[in-house]
């Protein structure tokens, strides 16, 4: 009973203690921000200005001019995002088929990923060049399809991710199936059953399926061994209607004797297929069904006979499929199912990857550039060749039993519409029916916004809670056809002011920018100092959240808890811009943010180094704890390097009234000490030791 009692004890104590213990808190004593030393040079930047080079071309690899493109953040092959991507621009290649330009994005990021044409998707790694300075540079595929919108089955409205329909027979099935890869309408689909007209009474065993670039459908059967097609005007997206397969010729006796056709695929116009066994790809008259030996791959040596089950090609690259046994440099996957690149004219077999599955089955490439694979009646991977790689892609329910499956992205060319006669396809155009608009450029992306954390008590230190003013914004720069600035589109959200001062906030914009003034519908307050290309938002934080008085606002339990305000402010740009931008980080979204104190314009608190406007008050450099020295274009630093100001790339909560931004983001100080170079990501919440909560505001619960 005693020795109960006390494991009892430990218990209760246990459940208290982790109870009442914040698992965020690390046993480290946060640095105090007055010990902490900024390495020279170092910037505070979460950002990266980033020197896009890309070159459009078409899947023979000729250069295709003025192609239009997207730019995001992540992986569009993840499902795990359900479609929620984070995208940062639209644009099109120059005449040249090139595209250069220089974005933000945020240091932690280490990819970028392009979308073109149908769908095309290329990552491209983002090389740091140092100081702050990265680049990508590459070539994308751009192909330009346009669906002509076969209706039914829920498919009416194809989203963003058109041409990602795969097609297939069900083994021992009789009937024709798509499978829908993107958007809402996932899933799988009945297209009807499928009579063989010209020989009825034959069972279907289909082991081979292609899609001809004029969209017309051809599988073997091997129950008959014959060769059929199905014609275009046989898919109508209704399963009630039979699928009528017409009889092209009898495919019997391989030069093997090996009957069993494997795989189909058009490849330069030409339908080819392999034998199951024998290792011959045969070329085949689609009109007939003769057929005759192209050449014989030769394996490298292996234990058994390899089997192989798929044939696939993008653009003029040629990908199959071996089953099983080849033994490439690795005996313990001897078995398992391999990819292998083909070179049509040589000969040449070169081993691709191994995925580690033995019963891969089925291979399809899609225009993107992806492979996709299905394995014996379960799994779905794909596959990035150039790379190479190869994921997880799904697993249906119920599972489903391919032999042989193929995209169905022909077969439905037309010329692009372009409403606005502005040369970008409205399916590309952010404003079709606007001939003086086109593109959008999103900092830090349309679908997020970033945070600026202000100190108010320059020149002197303050408490480095970074709360004074916590502001979040989204900037849109929007161009016409030839990249020509038209407009910017700024939403603001107003979060947080622990300021017993009066705050108002203000951007300087590029030089080369031509200011037209700006529309404020909710407040009305927006004004341009056109001589110096500054835009002045509020003069009071406090007009913005419909307070007064001198209160802390939504920064602890104590002072004012109201809800953050959003508003939206566009800015016309009524001419081009003059020159490429430079380097400097304020010629790039965000600018040159601001605050200003107590209604006093020319008392300017800037980002660091970000210079000061016309109107600042120069007599104020160099007083009390700051060290600016305009000869050095030093601004707004603390002699041991830290800011009065912070530009965090993604939107983040902020200290509670008091506590230093160290004290709640506990990373912070070690971002500092290395450079940047150790957790960029300090300011979210990705795992444990990031944060304190004890230290960070949180809204009260209603």
């Amino acid at each position: 009973m005693k020795k109960n009692l006390i494991l009892l004890s430990i218990a209760v104590i246990t459940i208290l203690f982790f109870t009442n213990c914040d698992l965020t808190k690390t046993e480290d004593t946060p640095v105090n921000m007055k010990d902490l030393e900024a390495p020279a040079g170092f910037k505070f930047n979460t950002t990266n200005q980033v020197s896009i080079n890309l070159t459009s071309v078409n899947l023979q690899g000729n250069t295709v001019p003025n192609a239009t493109f997207g730019i995001y953040k992540d992986d569009l092959a993840d499902s795990t995002l359900t479609w929620n991507f984070r995208k940062v621009l639209t644009a099109s290649t120059n005449e040249n088929a090139i595209y250069e330009a220089t974005i933000s994005l945020p240091t932690s990021l280490d990819s970028i990923w392009v979308q073109s044409g149908i769908g095309f998707v290329r990552s491209f790694p983002i090389e740091i060049t140092g100081n702050g300075q990265a680049e990508v540079n590459g070539v994308f595929p751009y192909y330009h399809y346009s669906p002509q919108g076969r209706g039914g089955s829920g498919r009416n409205n194809l989203d963003d991710f058109q041409f990602m329909t795969m097609w297939f027979v069900k083994h021992h099935d009789e009937e024709l199936h798509y499978y829908y890869l993107a958007g809402n309408n996932q899933g799988e689909y009945n297209e009807g059953h499928i009579n063989l007209t010209s020989k009825p009474g034959s069972n279907m065993d289909v082991k081979a399926f292609t899609i001809s670039d004029d969209g017309v459908m051809y599988f073997y059967n091997l129950d008959d061994k014959y060769l059929y097609k199905i014609l275009p005007s046989e898919i109508d997206s209704n399963s009630a209607t039979p699928v009528n397969a017409l009889q092209i010729g009898e495919m019997n006796g391989l030069d093997s004797g090996d009957s069993e056709l494997n795989s189909l695929e058009f490849i330069n116009g030409v339908l080819y297929g392999f034998g199951k066994k024998d290792e011959t790809l045969y070329q085949i008259n689609h009109n007939t069904a003769a057929y005759s030996a192209a050449f014989t791959i030769s394996f490298p040596t292996r234990p058994n006979n390899p089997e192989i089950t798929g044939l696939t090609c993008i653009g003029d690259t040629v990908y199959f499929l071996c089953k099983k046994g080849v033994s490439v440099s690795r005996p313990p996957h001897q078995d398992d199912g391999q990819i292998w690149r083909l070179d049509m004219i040589t000969h040449n077999i070169t081993h691709i990857i191994t995925p580690n599955q033995n019963d891969l089955e089925s291979l399809a490439g899609h225009p993107n550039g992806k492979l996709y694979l299905a394995s014996h009646n379960k799994k779905w991977y794909i596959s990035d060749p150039t790379v190479p790689n190869w994921a997880f892609l799904r697993e249906p329910s119920p599972h489903i039993d391919i032999k042989d499956w193929d995209f169905y992205y022909q077969g439905e060319i037309e010329e692009p519409t372009d409403s606005d006669g502005d040369g970008i396809p409205d399916v590309d155009d952010a404003y079709p029916n606007d001939a003086s608009r086109a593109f959008q450029s999103f900092t830090p992306s349309e679908t997020e916004f970033a945070t600026l954390m202000y100190e108010d008590l320059w020149p002197s230190m303050g408490d480095y809670d970074m709360n004074d003013l916590v502001l979040d914004y989204q900037i849109c720069e929007i161009t016409n056809a030839q990249h020509q600035m038209v407009e910017d589109s700024i939403n603001f959200n107003l979060r947080a002011s622990g300021a017993g001062y009066t705050l108002g906030f203000a951007i300087k914009f590029p030089s080369d920018y031509v200011l037209g003034d700006p529309v404020d519908p909710t407040f009305n307050l927006a004004t341009l100092e056109a001589s110096d290309n500054v835009i002045r938002f509020f003069n009071n934080q406090r007009t913005i959240f419909g307070v007064s008085g001198s209160e802390w606002i939504n920064t602890t339990d104590e002072g004012l808890n109201v809800p953050s305000v959003e508003w939206t402010v566009t800015i016309p740009i009524s001419s081009a811009k003059g020159a490429p931008r430079t380097i400097s980080p304020w010629d790039f979204p965000p600018y040159n943010p601001f605050i200003y104190v107590n209604n006093t314009r020319s008392h300017e608190i800037h980002l660091l180094d970000y210079p000061p406007t016309a109107a600042m008050d120069s007599s104020l450099f160099d007083t009390g704890d700051d060290v600016s020295n305009s000869g050095t274009g030093s601004y707004f630093l603390t002699g041991n390097g830290l800011p009065w100001a912070v530009n965090v790339t993604e939107a983040t909560d902020y200290p509670l009234e008091t506590y230093q931004i160290t004290e709640g983001f506990l990373h912070f100080a070690d971002w500092v000490e290395s450079s940047g170079e150790g957790y960029s990501d300090w300011y979210s919440n990705t795992g444990l030791g990031y944060r304190d909560n004890d230290c960070i505001y949180f809204p009260p619960q209603d």
